[in-house]
């Protein structure tokens, strides 16, 4: 069986979530007549901002979009899905795609960072500018996820200064946006202000921008990367889906908590495909395949 949303749920529903992303960067206006997707009370859970969410964008129009398998047969990030596939999403329509990054391991002690992870990433209508989605997304998370303005910040590039004055009408003022350097952001390629991870498959260009919320212990996580390409349309929004809810129930999980669900999601994927388990799953694990 391969691992698609109904699955991935089962294997992350003790994680934390959110609610729905207001209108997906489609006219706010449009969408008043529709009612506010409300988050349950407490806790919420994976299953929780899985369902608001994909409810919330059907009613709009929305078409899902199958994620890419886990484990990817090639070489690239151990073999393991590193993002959603954007050579592959239309316009209006949105994916929960599964993924873990290697690269991580070394930071498998930072709270909030974990072995696998969602991303729900929202491919935008074709008109949709990425100043409208900041003023989307900025009421979602503060009016309907109740995130606290004064928590958020931004981290881009001087390219992203027309945006600036939108982030500034949602409380996040110029002293809460951390500009890096060009040529920083284009060395690193990891997003927050330049997505191009070296040696990636589908080789993505987009310059982008990202959003961090801090926690009242003071962990920060980034919780959103938004992916342009220089004022052309579609704009691809992506939420951190376990992030959302770490912000949102003010607490951070840890790497070890979602350590079974990632070898059973691996072990599921590659049994299912009739692939042998990549590297990246070893590596993750902390175990040598010898010993496996």
């Amino acid at each position: 069986m391969s691992l698609d949303r109904r699955n991935f749920i089962k294997l992350t529903a003790a994680i934390g979530a959110g609610s729905a992303f207001a209108g997906a960067c489609a006219s706010a206006t449009k969408n008043k007549s529709q009612a506010t997707v409300v988050l349950p009370s407490g806790i919420v859970t994976a299953d929780d901002i899985a369902n608001q969410l994909t409810e919330h964008l059907d009613k709009r129009g929305f078409a899902a979009h199958k994620p890419d398998p886990f484990v990817t047969g090639h070489a690239f990030n151990g073999g393991l899905q590193f993002d959603d596939n954007i050579t592959s999403i239309r316009p209006a329509t949105y994916v929960l795609q599964p993924a873990a990054r290697v690269e991580d391991v070394k930071k498998r002690n930072t709270p909030g960072t974990l072995p696998i992870f969602t991303i729900f990433a929202i491919m935008t209508a074709t008109d949709a500018k990425e100043t409208a989605c900041i003023d989307i997304m900025m009421t979602y998370l503060q009016a309907e996820v109740g995130l606290d303005p004064k928590r958020l910040s931004v981290t881009t590039t001087e390219r992203a200064r027309h945006l600036f004055a939108q982030f500034a009408a949602h409380g996040i003022s110029t002293d809460r946006i951390r500009i890096r350097a060009w040529e920083e952001a284009q060395a690193s390629g990891s997003g927050s202000g330049f997505f191009r991870p070296a040696g990636h498959p589908r080789a993505p260009s987009f310059e982008s921008f990202s959003l961090e919320y801090t926690l009242s212990d003071g962990t920060e996580l980034e919780i959103v990367e938004c992916l342009y390409a220089g004022g052309r349309n579609p704009v691809n929004v992506c939420f951190g889906v376990e992030r959302l809810a770490m912000a949102h129930n003010d607490r951070a999980m840890l790497w070890s908590d979602m350590l079974p669900a990632f070898k059973k999601a691996v072990e599921e994927d590659a049994k299912a495909r009739g692939l042998a388990l990549p590297p990246g799953y070893y590596e993750i694990l902390g175990i040598s395949p010898a010993k496996a």
